[in-house]
């Protein structure tokens, strides 16, 4: 969104600039105006009638030419124009590079916790086969009620890191999709516009 509207900034500020670049040019301008009948008229030039009789119309021709000879303010004007179309740009090339790295980051991020999924998979998957094997060695005697709870509070913690990774996973793809402003499309949602 940030880079969006630094984008709709710089296309402001260029199209500024192409009006101060217009403004330094001769003007030729023309005005025409036309007028039929007369409210104040006395007789038959008087009410409705004076609309359609021929006599009381009126039209003017104007033209005016504007010619910018060494005028100081229409060239601070496009100077000005000119330094605040450099400033948004380098503003624009800032928010793409800030832009580009938050979605290198993430990506990265992403791999990681991918990656991190796998391993914590793993983790519980080792953790229940040591809860497997701890439950099955109380069952003979072979092992303390104690050693059952470490074995379990392991395994429980093992899921609770599984879980927490893919909830972290799962908030830098949606923060990634933010970025990229696919967020709708990846959820098929479809908006309507009414009237």
């Amino acid at each position: 969104i940030a880079y969006n509207q630094r984008l709709i900034n710089y296309k402001r500020t260029k199209r500024d600039l192409m009006n101060q670049i217009d403004a330094q040019r001769v003007d030729l301008s023309m005005t025409l105006s036309g007028s039929v009948g007369t409210e104040g008229g006395t007789g038959i030039d008087a009410g409705f009638q004076s609309l359609f009789n021929g006599r009381n119309h009126q039209q003017s021709i104007t033209l005016n030419l504007t010619v910018p000879i060494n005028d100081k303010s229409l060239k601070q004007q496009l100077i000005q124009a000119r330094v605040n179309l450099e400033k948004e740009r380098i503003s624009l090339a800032a928010e793409e590079r800030d832009l580009r790295t938050m979605v290198k980051n993430n990506l990265s991020s992403i791999r990681s916790q991918i990656a991190g999924i796998k391993v914590a998979e793993e983790t519980v998957r080792v953790s229940q086969q040591a809860y497997d094997i701890e439950l099955k060695k109380q069952r003979v005697g072979l092992s303390s009620p104690n050693d059952l709870t470490a074995t379990q509070n392991r395994l429980t913690a093992a899921r609770i890191a599984l879980i927490n990774i893919k909830i972290a996973y799962l908030n830098t793809l949606t923060e990634l999709q933010g970025l990229l402003a696919t967020t709708l499309d990846e959820w098929d949602i479809q908006l309507r516009y009414s009237e």
